[in-house]
């Protein structure tokens, strides 16, 4: 399984199969659920995330296939999707040609309600590679203080962009929505890639000194200072999460 950023992505496969499974933009899922059986022998479907090409790249959750240690992904022909395919790309969890199969008849993606550490892990490497590549000036590190007891540099509460949507008590524990909202900014590609604004500043909340969402706003601002592996392991790992459906 690929979990590299030098992968090969096979251009010409990718338009065959997207023409094959008539690949729809944005459907990333599906297209890649329907081609990976038209591969060879040992071809899997995969899903993980992928960084985006330029300067200030997109870290985005996404499925695609893999086979022969190449990158075949419908979504990305160029009759697709008008984009240059990602730069990289960073395999969380595949599956076979009837795992594919059987999950077109699910909701996609799998990882949604069968979560695995290695789909975070890879989350954590392509993150880490897209603040790489987008060559941010050296900040120290943010951080999370009281609004009303300390200055702060940008408010993070509501009715601001970076607010929780999730509350205690209604939608589980403090630790559970804040496993919650972690889940959700990972997934907003916009909404993670601004987090970059947030390096070096004091983020203003009613809740410090307890834990909060903006522990993690900091931790991903602060992806550098972190250790390898440890990022957000705290929510994404070791809280187990309701079945809940995520806000729009």
């Amino acid at each position: 399984m690929l979990a590299l950023t030098n992968v090969v992505f096979d251009t010409e496969a990718s338009t065959q199969l997207a023409r094959r499974v008539r690949a729809q933009h944005r459907r990333c899922w599906r297209n890649a659920a329907l081609a990976v059986s038209h591969l060879g022998k040992g071809a899997r479907y995969v899903e993980g995330w992928v960084v985006t090409s330029g300067p200030v790249p997109y870290v985005i959750e996404h499925g695609w296939c893999e086979f022969d240690g190449r990158v075949v992904d419908p979504t990305y022909a160029p009759q697709v999707t008008p984009e240059p395919p990602p730069v990289a790309y960073f395999a969380g969890v595949s599956y076979s040609v009837a795992q594919a199969e059987q999950a077109l008849g699910h909701k996609l993606p799998l990882v949604l309600d069968h979560e695995r550490p290695a789909h975070w892990r890879a989350f954590e490497r392509a993150w880490r590679d897209a603040t790489q590549r987008a060559r941010l000036d050296p900040r120290p590190p943010a951080r999370v203080v009281h609004c009303r007891r300390e200055e702060f540099d940008v408010y993070i509460g509501r009715p601001t962009q970076w607010a929780n949507p999730f509350h205690i008590g209604f939608h589980g524990t403090r630790e559970e929505v804040i496993a919650q909202y972690c889940r959700r900014v990972i997934r907003q590609p916009g909404l993670l890639r601004a987090v970059w604004r947030l390096r070096g500043q004091r983020l203003g909340c009613r809740c410090a000194p307890h834990p909060c969402h903006g522990d993690v706003l900091a931790e991903l601002a602060n992806v550098e200072q972190i250790p390898q592996g440890a990022l957000l392991v705290r929510w994404l790992e070791q809280c187990p999460l309701p079945k809940l459906s995520l806000p729009a």
